[in-house]
């Protein structure tokens, strides 16, 4: 990865929202490595793209999962996984229904970002496909909004619940890309939570949204079961397809390296108490002297999860939908929190972050076939 400037921390949000490993190497000239999924390893489930007759304004149609996920380089390994093309800008479906409504919320300056011209700029608010496997029918949904980077109206709540509403689905999936907290979790890991909850740190509260607060907490599973053979399967079969190409970039660039093969882990991270995901609203990172306090909180951390969970529960329609967050690590632990240690750590994002996403989507996979 070429050297960058130093980043403020709203810089290096919209960094990591907006960047595109695919377009990065090919201004470099460069090819990025391919991860070969075994075609025996789905034993059946491969998901098949369904049939989607869908006009732009249209509404979703339903489906029994709802996946989403928020950054350019996740929606791209999302894709690659569950559609065996990475490129979902064109291929996935553009989604502007009632996105004038939605879209009233966002600061005008956001919209006018170059980053977002083919997408919040001409009304197009997210994009999805659809997959089916495992007798399911799931929604795949890459968000173009992000409460960090819209502004304090946060109009991804009515997003989220717009597109659960439509969907109707019997669990939602937050999933992505997130930093580790603690020691314990290395890149390419995976976590599937149950819990959420916030780390606000500008504004510290939302005079809309009241129940946007640093104590809320939520838990999303309900009655819900899933069997846990799949993420063995995949622990057993396809977390290490990453591992290689991970630690090659990782000795090149200086970044930490693995000591051990990825792993999807469910509520049962050794060494560790709380499994909660952890949403900021601006940017932030654990480090070894828990500077920011996340260590007291959960076991990720991330930007959007917990406002998932609230918007969910804060709506008639969608307040009884199970939900799940499942997020690979994409760093682990820094340091310490110098300007140059983020900007390190930013940087290994864009380096690693697509490839250890594989693993989060194997994982999402996985869910979804355990489900009864």
């Amino acid at each position: 990865m070429p050297t960058r400037n130093m980043l403020s921390d709203s810089a290096l949000i919209k960094d990591r929202i907006h960047f595109d490993p695919f377009a990065d190497a090919k201004a470099l000239a460069a090819r990025l490595p391919v991860i070969q999924i075994p075609p025996e390893f789905w034993g059946g489930l491969q998901p098949k793209l369904a049939d989607v007759n869908h006009g732009p304004t249209d509404p979703l149609s339903n489906a029994d999962v709802l996946v989403i996920t928020w950054t350019t380089a996740e929606a791209e390994a999302l894709s690659a996984v569950f559609t065996g093309n990475h490129d979902f800008q064109a291929t996935w479906f553009a989604y502007k229904h009632k996105s004038a409504s939605i879209l009233r919320g966002v600061p005008q300056g956001v919209i006018n970002e170059k980053a977002n011209s083919t997408s919040l700029k001409i009304g197009i608010v997210g994009f999805f496909t659809k997959v089916s496997f495992s007798g399911k029918n799931v929604l795949l949904f890459k968000s173009e909004l992000h409460p960090a980077d819209d502004g304090n109206k946060l109009p991804v709540i009515n997003l989220i619940t717009q597109i659960a509403s439509e969907v109707n689905p019997s669990l939602v999936i937050t999933t992505g890309t997130a930093g580790a907290i603690g020691k314990h979790l290395e890149a390419a890991d995976a976590v599937v939570t149950s819990g959420s909850r916030f780390f606000l740190i500008s504004p510290k509260s939302y005079p809309s949204f009241p129940g946007i607060t640093a104590k809320a907490i939520f838990s999303g599973l309900m009655n819900l079961t899933f069997d846990k053979k799949f993420i063995t399967k995949c622990n057993n079969e396809v977390t290490s397809l990453v591992k290689q190409t991970v630690m090659n970039i990782c000795k090149t660039n200086g970044y930490p390296l693995l000591t051990r093969t990825p792993k999807i882990f469910y509520n049962n991270v050794p060494g560790t108490k709380l499994f909660d995901a952890v949403s900021s609203n601006k940017f932030s990172m654990d480090d070894a002297a828990d500077t920011d306090g996340l260590q007291q909180l959960g076991i990720f951390n991330e930007m959007n999860d917990a406002f998932v969970s609230f918007a969910l529960s804060a709506n008639d329609a969608t307040k009884k939908i199970p939900w799940l967050a499942i997020r690979n690590m994409s760093e682990p632990q820094a340091p310490d929190l110098s300007k140059p240690t983020k900007n390190k750590w930013s940087n290994m994002y864009k380096a690693i972050g697509f490839y250890t996403t594989y693993n989060s989507a194997f994982a999402c996979w996985a869910v979804i076939c355990g489900l009864a």
